[in-house]
């Protein structure tokens, strides 16, 4: 358990918010995968707390797997924008959507939850035209 506890935390060395995106939609590009674009803002994961780009990491991973595994998307974006006060990640896809009311299960909750933690809010809403939009804004310092 304390080797996963410390599997957890960041170190010096741990990829930068925009390497681990990059990186995991290289990894999942291919037949049947969506056609993804990304758009990284500038200085968008310059210095971030930490803990801010650990838990955006897994947001953003944790959404693009969504897309992957459930949306039967044809294309999605990742989107990461900063402004001087504010951090936001977008990710949309042109898929079956969600049902709505949708219910949370354990990877939504979580992510929404990531956010939270860091002051910030989540919202996951469906696509005019067909697919979702997830939205995560999180405050910077």
């Amino acid at each position: 358990m304390r080797r996963i506890a410390h599997d957890l935390q960041p170190t010096p060395d741990t990829p930068h918010l925009t390497t681990v995106i990059m990186d995991y939609v290289a990894s999942v590009r291919g037949p049947g995968a969506p056609d993804f674009t990304v758009e990284l803002g500038e200085r968008s994961d310059t210095d971030l707390p930490a803990t801010t780009e650990l838990g955006l990491s897994r947001v953003a991973l944790e959404a693009i797997t969504n897309v992957v595994r459930h949306a039967r998307a044809t294309s999605a974006a990742i989107t990461l924008r900063r402004s001087e006060h504010l951090l936001e990640l977008a990710v949309t896809d042109d898929g079956v959507g969600i049902a709505q009311p949708y219910v949370s299960g354990i990877g939504i909750t979580s992510m929404r939850s990531r956010v939270q933690a860091l002051g910030g809010s989540f919202e996951l809403t469906p696509r005019p035209g067909g697919g979702t939009i997830l939205s995560a804004r999180v405050p910077l310092p």
